[in-house]
């Protein structure tokens, strides 16, 4: 009819993405008391939900996962870290994750982990698992000095400050810190 219109269609992609094949487990072992807070996958695993979270403990840098396939014979599982390591898992054995370094470097920091299943027929399903570092304990025990044998440290210490940076030759090859 000769009249011209112009339309605007938003597409949007859903929170999660439906797998073409489900894994029947994961397990996150809890190292720490029950319901603390820590090592508890949240939400509880429902096959169908492919994102969930954990808190694990400040110092630790690996986690303990067991992956059921829902065929222990066909199914391929593995886990993948963020720095992009690839860990092949058996079908309901626990295995320890090192998580990767950069996990270590920062306080309150997170990384995600993958889990994957492909099948025979080349169907395939992700699963992903937020891992955030607890806060640090500080607790009441508190250094009264912190010394090095390259760096003087004397003007920046505080008792109350618990990272340091500190800058050293390319050429030293050891380093000697003293608490107290």
């Amino acid at each position: 009819d000769g009249k011209d219109g112009f339309y605007v269609l938003n597409v949007k992609r859903s929170g999660e993405l439906v797998p073409e094949i489900y894994i029947a487990n994961i397990e996150l072992k809890d190292e720490t008391a029950a319901d603390d807070g820590l090592y508890e996958m949240t939400p509880a695993y429902e096959k169908t939900k492919t994102t969930y979270a954990a808190t694990v403990n400040y110092t630790d840098n690996t986690i303990v996962l067991t992956v059921t396939a829902q065929d222990a014979v066909n199914d391929v599982l593995t886990v993948e870290t963020a720095d992009g390591t690839i860990i092949p898992m058996t079908s309901g054995i626990a295995k320890s994750i090192l998580l990767p370094t950069s996990f270590l470097e920062t306080d309150g920091a997170t990384t995600v982990v993958r889990v994957h299943v492909e099948n025979d027929d080349g169907e395939e399903g992700n699963y992903e698992l937020t891992i955030k570092r607890a806060p640090r304990a500080t607790g009441t025990a508190r250094l009264s000095s912190l010394t090095t044998d390259l760096v003087d440290m004397t003007d920046d210490f505080n008792k109350e400050i618990y990272q340091y940076t500190i800058h050293i030759s390319p050429y030293d090859t050891d380093i000697e810190v003293t608490a107290v």
